[in-house]
């Protein structure tokens, strides 16, 4: 009996400690949103002094399907749709419908 004891004894002292907790140190790591998944976007062009939408004084726009100006839009107003010319940046005619 003497020989088990001293067996499992020795077994103890030689194994690694493994009572020990697996914890974490401080917060825990948040997943990443998708947009850090992303490649970064490319910066503008020099020649792209303004990226979006152009209007000019030949945009045609129509609020509720009547010509006005893009002053008298209200903000509430939603757009229903968008021509643009050939560049892709000015647009040609914006029609907005008003919430009732």
């Amino acid at each position: 009996m003497n020989r088990l004891v001293a067996a499992v004894a020795a077994l103890c002292t030689l194994l690694p400690s493994a009572g020990a907790s697996v914890t974490r140190s401080g917060a825990p790591a948040r997943p990443p949103e998708w947009r850090e998944l992303l490649p970064p976007a490319p910066a503008p062009k020099a020649e792209d002094d303004a990226p979006g939408p152009q209007l000019t004084a030949d945009t045609e726009v129509v609020l509720d399907g009547r010509k006005c100006e893009y002053r008298d839009v209200p903000a509430t107003a939603t757009i229903v749709a968008i021509a643009f010319a050939r560049d892709g940046r000015t647009v040609l005619r914006v029609e907005f419908r008003s919430r009732k």
